[in-house]
């Protein structure tokens, strides 16, 4: 009796999974059947890589030419020893501050260098790319400016994690 029982709750485990695989693969069939009649370049069926992404972003951000900006970074993970929140300035293509939200300079600028840039983070966000970490999320606005990054590099190890946030962008003239 116990070993019917066990079947019985087996099989209807299997055919809950089959009714899941099912609805899935009829969600996948739906998906192909979207019109394509939107240009490629505006249709948001198709997915760009994580690569074709960054160099669109990128390119649209080089194609400003904004040398003279500045911006909000807050960044977690990598056990680095962030402030909050900074605002960096960044003249004629070089850091000018790195500032606290209290206004004072920070001490230190070594751990935000690889950051202090919108260049320097497309950089970064290239060679990480090419490293094909286990998961790499990257949001953009309208003009190329990396809004937040959410990197893990390797599946299951702790502590290997970083999330940038940037914010009030602001061009200089």
């Amino acid at each position: 009796m116990v070993i019917e029982f066990l079947n019985v709750v087996t099989f209807s485990g299997l055919a809950r999974l089959f009714c899941v695989v099912v609805v899935l693969s009829s969600f996948a069939c739906t998906a192909d059947n979207v019109s394509n009649d939107v240009p490629d370049d505006t249709n948001s069926n198709k997915l760009q890589s994580v690569r074709e992404l960054l160099q669109l972003n990128e390119r649209k951000w080089n194609e400003l030419n904004i040398k003279d900006y500045d911006f909000e970074l807050s960044a977690s993970g990598y056990l680095l020893a962030f402030d909050s929140s900074v605002t960096i300035s960044v003249r004629n293509g070089d850091v000018e501050s790195i500032r606290k939200s209290d206004g004072k300079e920070v001490s230190s600028t070594r751990i935000y260098e690889q950051y202090s840039t919108v260049e320097r983070i497309f950089k970064f966000l290239k060679e990480v790319e090419a490293k094909n970490p286990y998961r790499l999320f990257v949001a953009y606005d309208e003009i190329g400016f990396p809004t937040y990054v959410d990197l893990d590099e390797v599946r299951g190890i702790a502590d290997d994690e970083l999330t940038l946030r940037l914010s009030n962008l602001q061009i200089r003239e």
